[in-house]
């Protein structure tokens, strides 16, 4: 790799942990429906001035169904109820290990020996972090972050299934799919503090 990239990577590593910092202290003010909902909002903007997705729409839908209301719907809740946002950043990279899972029983793509052997050393590490932060903290917690990493797979599964030919337009659209009860208002303020309490 050229220095340029290697520093192009290092800057999406730092942008990627500011993230769950960002979404953490957001949190605190926000509970998940809002936090959810800036996909919307960033969405509909967008498609006005893009052209259709250039995929099926089936394709769409179930790539948005996938990442807005499984992933975010169970990451959202996963911090809000006390995930601290480094170890979630963490955690949720282990959607290499479900990724690689998956495409080895829906893609028949068959994992090399050293990638059986990194699978193993990952596993080892997120049962490591399960053990260690389970026996002191509420599974209401670990437990949907650890889910976000097995459903953040499966779009990984679908777009390399469906390879859209302009990735913007497919992420805008797939954005715009309509997020679940975990993405769309509360009906009162207490609703979710009272589901995930703080």
């Amino acid at each position: 790799m050229k220095p340029f990239h290697i520093m192009l990577a290092i800057a999406v590593a730092a942008l990627w942990g500011i993230d769950f910092v960002v979404i953490d202290v957001g949190l605190t003010e926000f509970p998940p429906p809002f936090s959810a909902f800036r996909f919307v909002l960033c969405a509909i903007p967008a498609i006005c001035f893009i052209g259709g997705p250039l995929t099926r729409w089936h394709w769409v839908f179930a790539v948005g169904v996938l990442l807005g209301r499984c992933m975010f719907g169970l990451m959202f809740p996963g911090t809000y109820a006390g995930m601290p946002a480094g170890l979630t950043s963490l955690v949720v990279q282990s959607q290499a290990l479900f990724t690689v899972v998956f495409a080895a029983v829906l893609l028949r793509e068959r994992p090399g020996p050293t990638k059986v052997i990194g699978l193993l050393i990952a596993a080892i590490g997120v049962a490591a972090i399960a053990i260690d932060y389970g026996t002191s903290s509420p599974f209401l917690a670990f437990g949907p972050v650890i889910l976000t990493a097995a459903f953040w797979g499966l779009p990984n599964i679908a777009s390399r299934k469906v390879q859209p030919p302009d990735l913007f337009r497919f992420m805008v659209w797939v954005s715009a799919v309509p997020r679940s009860r975990c993405s769309s208002p509360p009906r009162s303020p207490k609703e979710w503090t009272g589901i995930w309490p703080r």
